[in-house]
């Protein structure tokens, strides 16, 4: 806080002593020299009280107020050599040499400079000309400076601790003291005595050079020459009194970011070899396998057998929060009339009411528990065998949609308490994270009722890479791309494998019943046994939805497996393909048994079931109704037993085991039997699923996961591969974003050419450079709110393919980044900063340019991830883009152009200290202003030329010497940004476990369990 507090109390004093100096120099010029001016043609009037003496090696002029040097000596007073002869007769015959390079060399101890100031302006402020003499045996310098306002109170300012490179020109030294021997010049005197910085001499080329005073706001650039007589063999100075290598604050800077850069690239370089060595790990693994079972290399599918899937039990009910209990309790204690709504009351009138009608009042008016919690789903219970189909079907908000997402594991809400058991061939499967609940995700795949696909894709390419995240990784690609012609075949795609999905912007793509086709063939890739789908039919004409209906009932015969569904309401023809359905009424179960005997039921109930009328229509209306409904849960309490929906199931596991003879039978497995018999394809593939569950046995469970989970996990650069791969492919045909991109940049440059062209170095061109630094970074900041909308678009589809565990979390947001990065980002700000640095005239020398550049580079890039980190965690894109503009328009308040902090009250000035264009305006104002001497020119007074750029950054409470501060605050919000936005990516709960055992190794000095990148399949997934 001290060094805070001084820091600022060292800018504020430098502000004022800037703007007092040019005051000084501006209003202090006597009217009598401007007058003058104003008059050339007369004779110059000498300044000083006392003519030179020349050193007895010259004659005063009056006229011009130098001298006259003799033949052999020059300088202001005649006190510089120019030949050895010179230095010969000064010394009574001694030889000597003289020295008039500015070069620095082992054998001269002391140099002597007398400098010319080449600005006109300059000239006439001074006296004549400015001295300066340096010993590098004492490694010191003295500067005399004299006014020509008062000449006779010169300024003397002594140097310490410089440092010399041998064959360089350049000086410099750490501290400063200045005096004035005869007394300061009027109102110098507080601003001498604050003159202790560096000081340096820096030469561009022989004899141009400037001399450089930090806390003097004036730079004297001029010709210095040099003229020291030596005598003897120099003074004696080794080669260690020079330094020989001298580090800038931009190499600093440029060493902290590829130290940076550096150790990202080594922890990357890390991560990847810890992944090649896990997937060679399990290569062998695999490799074993096949040698031990005698099947090829490279052929192994992990075992997907299930004959049973049973769920009992299954209750989902709404959990209220603390708040909410708080008013439940307070409304009970004041009796309120409130409480009707939570919980159905009989009627009014006395009439007898038995159990099952209060049963069906209760669903009419909605089912609550004993605490007022709303139950959704009450107490389901069903089972589906392989080879079968069933359908849940209800009116909507029935909870049939519910009851499916739990049986597959997906996300029903965070304030869904889920109740039941869910078995698979008889083993519990409910447990989130454990073996045999990843088993039964991998082995089941879900289709959402929404098709979330890329509409720039084909129906092959989109098919094509989810078998190429989703198969195991050590198949080669021509029998991942065998697997995916066979899934199109199967499912009757062939007419359109090539065609594009579309449905986007305008663009016409295949019709709703083959989009919902290519759907599922997503979810076929990877031959799941159970096949869950949520609405398959919706939106679809009947005919559509009938022909989905007949690739999904030859997926259940063909490939045997179990398919569950939902549907809202099935025509005929579409209900006569399902083997069992499950009608549910405000989250009750009204029947669940055969399809084909729905109708008996009905009339065993005692209801009407009309021939020729569609059932699943009628079961609907009856549903919808108070006294049917009462009925129908009746009669369902009566007689469950006969219509129990329970598969009859192999009793052993011989039985279990037959069921893969005909799963196997799948066409996309036909293609990559290496098998050429098909008489004894059966027999193998049932001797090979015996032997595979004994090899599993025999192995350590470090082998098992191996050949359990590893299979399936793609390594991170083959993810990386493919999400470039597909990423690139919608870019490039849907290139319209990154063109737009491209040519307002272009625009934008052109325009900013034709303002701002010409910068000259004064006060308007301090002017316009700030304004086009600033303009510049609102322009890309506000561009980079597009990022919103390019995560906006894929979020549906990234939380679809996640829960499907199709890539890691952090590869899918490495290569938005990526790209996003690059080519929206990067590229215009280099096709921006490429036509407007040279146009406009800004500084030239490669530093600047490439400060420049990296500057606007690193800003861009930050503020898109602030947009993402926004887009992220908004519900929609209507409020991430209010929510970014705000908080941008804030940034820009306190960026550094609008308004001085220093004026802000202390309760609102921290705002500048999270304002991202305060530290990349101060970083490419300070690169452009720093070195740059600009002439101070205000109207209807005479300019001060060779002010230093530096004292126009101290008027905004700015620092040349914080560029590389304000780089690395960059760089620390975007790896903050980005990091957040991962974060807020990866699901809760995953997040919290990871934090818990963080925590908990922390506190007991444990070993950090390892963390997989992989989100978890069922955040919400909590049956009991």
């Amino acid at each position: 806080m001290e060094r805070t507090e001084e820091g600022t109390h060292q800018t504020r004093t430098w502000c004022r002593t800037s703007w007092w100096w040019m005051g000084l120099l501006v209003v202090g010029w006597p009217v009598g020299e401007a007058q003058r001016r104003l008059q050339p043609t007369q004779a110059r009037t000498c300044l000083t009280e006392q003519p030179l003496t020349c050193g007895g090696r010259g004659e005063y002029d009056e006229t011009t107020c130098r001298c006259n040097c003799s033949t052999g000596w020059k300088g202001v007073d005649c006190a510089l050599c120019d030949r050895d002869e010179s230095c010969t007769a000064n010394q009574e015959g001694m030889p000597g040499t003289c020295d008039t390079s500015l070069q620095y060399q082992q054998d001269r101890a002391v140099r002597n400079y007398t400098c010319t100031m080449d600005d006109a302006n300059m000239n006439e402020l001074l006296a004549d000309d400015v001295r300066m003499s340096c010993d590098r045996g004492e490694k010191e310098c003295y500067v005399e400076i004299a006014f020509a306002m008062e000449a006779e109170r010169n300024i003397v300012c002594k140097a310490f601790d410089c440092r010399f490179t041998e064959g360089s020109m350049d000086v410099k030294c750490d501290r400063t003291m200045c005096d004035c021997p005869n007394e300061c010049p009027d109102g110098f005197g507080t601003i001498v005595s604050g003159i202790e910085d560096e000081a340096e001499l820096t030469c561009a080329s022989e004899n141009s050079c400037t001399i450089n005073l930090a806390d003097l706001p004036l730079t004297f650039a001029g010709t210095c020459v040099v003229g020291t007589c030596q005598y003897g063999d120099g003074d004696g100075l080794f080669l260690d009194d020079f330094e020989t290598t001298e580090t800038s604050s931009d190499a600093a800077v440029i060493g902290v970011v590829c130290g940076v850069i550096g150790g990202m690239i080594l922890l990357l370089g890390v991560y990847f070899l810890h992944s090649y060595r896990k997937e060679k790990g399990v290569r062998a693994e695999i490799h074993r396998l096949e040698d031990a079972l005698g099947m090829d290399r490279d052929t192994y599918l992990p075992d997907s057998s299930a004959s049973l899937f049973e769920f009992s039990g299954v209750t989902c009910t709404i959990i209220k929060s603390a708040g909410n209990n708080l008013s439940s309790s307070v409304m009970q204690l004041l009796n309120s009339p409130r409480d009707m709504l939570k919980t159905p009351r009989r009627p009014k009138d006395n009439s007898p009411r038995d159990e099952y009608e209060d049963a069906a009042l209760d669903v009419v008016h909605g089912t609550y528990d004993e605490l007022g919690q709303r139950v959704i789903l009450k107490e389901a219970s069903g089972s589906v065998a392989s080879g079968s189909m069933i359908a849940f079907m209800g009116p909507s908000g029935s909870g049939k949609t519910t009851l499916l997402s739990v049986l597959v594991g997906a996300h029903v809400g965070k304030q869904v308490r889920v109740d039941g058991k869910v078995t698979l061939d008889g083993e519990d499967v409910t447990k989130t994270g454990g073996s045999k609940f990843s088993r039964f995700r991998r082995i089941t795949g879900f289709v959402h009722q929404e098709d979330m696909l890329l509409p720039t894709l084909t129906v092959y390419e989109s098919i094509l890479y989810s078998a190429m995240l989703r198969l195991p990784f050590y198949w080669t690609k021509a029998k991942k791309y065998d697997w995916a012609s066979n899934v199109i075949q199967e499912l009757s795609l062939e007419t359109v494998k090539n065609a594009r999905i579309g449905g986007s912007l305008g663009s016409r793509g295949i019709s709703g019943g083959e989009r919902r086709r290519v759907s599922i063939g997503m979810e076929l890739t990877t031959n799941p046994r159970i096949l869950a789908l949520d609405e398959p039919t919706s939106g679809l004409d009947s005919f559509s939805a009938y022909t989905v209906m007949q690739a999904l009932r030859k997926l259940t015969k063909q490939g045997n497996k179990m398919v569950i569904l939902s549907l809202h309401q099935p025509s005929s023809e579409v209900f006569q393909e399902l083997d069992q359905v499950h009608f549910l009424a405000k989250g009750s179960t009204v029947y669940a048994g055969p399809a084909k005997q729905v109708c008996s039921f009905v009339e065993q109930s005692g209801l009407p079931c009309p021939v020729g009328h569609n059932i699943a229509d009628w079961m609907l209306s009856l549903v919808s109704h108070r006294d049917s409904l009462n009925t129908l849960l009746k009669s369902w309490s009566v007689n469950k037993a006969l219509y129990a929906s329970r598969a009859s199931g192999p009793e052993t596991r011989e039985e279990g085991d037959a069921v893969l003879v005909s799963a196997n039978n799948h066409p996309s497995a036909q293609s990559l039997a290496t098998e050429s018999s098909d008489n004894s394809s059966d027999i193998i593939s049932y001797g090979r699923t015996h032997s595979t569950r004994y090899y599993m046995a025999s192995l350590s469970p470090t082998s098992t996961k191996k050949l359990t989970h590893g299979v399936l996990l793609q390594p991170p650069l083959r993810e990386l591969h493919v999400l470039l791969w597909r990423s690139f492919l919608v870019l490039l045909r849907n290139p319209a974003l990154m063109l737009t991109h491209f040519v307002v940049s272009l625009l934008l440059a052109v325009l900013c050419g034709l303002t701002f062209q010409g910068l000259e170095p004064n006060l308007q061109g301090f002017q316009n450079r700030s304004g086009f630094l600033f303009f510049s970074l609102s322009f890309f900041a506000f561009a980079s709110l597009t990022s919103i909308d390019v995560f906006m678009a894929e979020r549906n589809i990234f939380f679809r393919e996640r829960m499907s565990k199709y890539y890691r979390t952090s590869t899918y947001y490495f290569t938005k980044v990526v790209l996003d990065a690059l080519l929206l980002r990067i590229v215009p700000v280099c096709f921006f900063g490429l036509v407007t640095y040279w146009w406009i005239g800004l500084q030239e020398t490669s530093s600047k340019i490439g400060m420049f550049f990296a500057s606007m580079m690193l800003f861009n890039v930050t503020v898109e991830g602030l947009s993402m980190c926004i887009s992220i965690a908004s519900p929609t894109a209507g409020v991430a883009t209010l929510a970014s503009t705000v908080l941008l328009l804030l940034m820009v308040l306190f960026g550094g152009l609008y308004v001085n902090v220093e004026t802000v009250t202390d309760a609102l000035s921290w705002l500048k200290y999270v304002s991202l264009f305060h530290y990349a305006y101060e970083a490419l104002l300070s690169n452009e202003m720093e070195g740059l001497l600009v002439t101070f020119n205000v109207p209807d007074f005479p300019p001060v030329p060779n002010v230093r750029g530096e004292v126009y950054l101290g008027t905004l409470n700015m620092s040349h010497g914080r560029i590389g501060t304000n780089l690395a605050a960059l760089g620390g919000f975007c790896v903050g940004f980005y990091l957040l936005g991962y974060l807020l990516l990866v699901p809760g709960r995953k997040f919290v476990e990871l934090f818990s055992s963080m925590c908990s190794a922390c506190s007991k000095g444990k070993k950090l369990p390892p963390s997989t990148d992989d989100p978890p399949t069922a955040p919400s997934f909590r049956i009991s």
